[in-house]
């Protein structure tokens, strides 16, 4: 019996003394990156804007210490909750001329769970963050290194001037194009077939605006900064074809 209530006695001290199952191990660090396609509203690459993150402060997964602390090479990065700036460590942050960037983070290095930060871009003078507010929570994890992201930003990069004399070309290209087709090919068909000359003329004018309208609004699609919807503008140049067509197409067939 004593040998008995001896063994249960080393046993019931060795539970007590072995760490419990679930404790974690104390959070370890290490530092990735991330790299970030940054788009304007056009879907085009916005060079010269900037990435940046802190940690963030609402989260209900912040890690337990508060500061994160580690260092890269000879670099030290470091991510407080106190901080409440956007921290900018290098000039890989700032796009190229592809959009893209490369944003440093600290992640859990024997863990799995991931480190919720807040994302800001910089575009422009304006000191103002150009990430939605849907698209400003990210979380990383040990597994993110070296993975792809693409973030469009509320912001119109600027174009090269040869885009505008395309553009220019285009429209104007277009509406000889159209004056040719309409005036030397259509109306002729048109008188041919018996219509007036004046209803040949308001047809053949309505269709020259309306090739010139889709011109310039293609070249606007695919060369010109979208600083207006591009369904808006083509719901207005729509309205412009149409009205001309009210006011000197229909008149003519009465």
């Amino acid at each position: 019996m004593k040998t008995h209530a001896i063994v249960l006695t080393l046993v019931s001290l060795g539970f007590l003394a072995a760490p419990p199952a679930h404790a974690q191990q104390p959070a370890q660090y290490q530092l990735i990156r991330v790299k970030y396609r940054l788009l304007d509203r056009n879907g085009r690459p916005l060079t010269r804007a900037s990435i940046s993150a802190r940690l963030d402060s609402g989260s209900s997964r912040a890690p337990s210490d508060r500061t994160l602390r580690t260092l890269a090479g000879s670099e030290e990065f470091v991510y407080s909750l106190d901080d409440p700036g956007f921290i900018i460590f290098s000039n890989q942050q700032y796009a190229d001329e592809a959009g893209m960037t490369e944003l440093p983070v600290i992640v859990y290095a024997n863990r799995s769970e991931p480190i919720d930060y807040e994302l800001s871009s910089l575009y422009g003078v304006e000191r103002t963050n150009r990430v939605a507010a849907r698209d400003r929570k990210a979380a990383f994890t040990l597994s993110d290194a070296g993975s792809t992201r693409e973030l469009r930003l509320d912001a119109v990069g600027g174009v090269p001037s040869m885009n505008y004399l395309i553009a220019a070309g285009l429209w104007l290209g277009a509406t000889i194009m159209g004056g040719l087709l309409f005036f030397r090919g259509v109306y002729r068909s048109l008188l041919a077939g018996g219509r007036s000359i004046e209803l040949s003329r308001a047809l053949c004018w309505s269709g020259f605006m309306l090739i010139t309208l889709v011109a310039l609004g293609l070249a606007y699609w695919l060369f010109l900064p979208h600083i207006v919807n591009l369904y808006v503008l083509t719901v207005f140049l729509f309205a412009i074809w149409f009205l001309h067509l009210l006011f000197t197409v229909l008149p003519k067939r009465a």
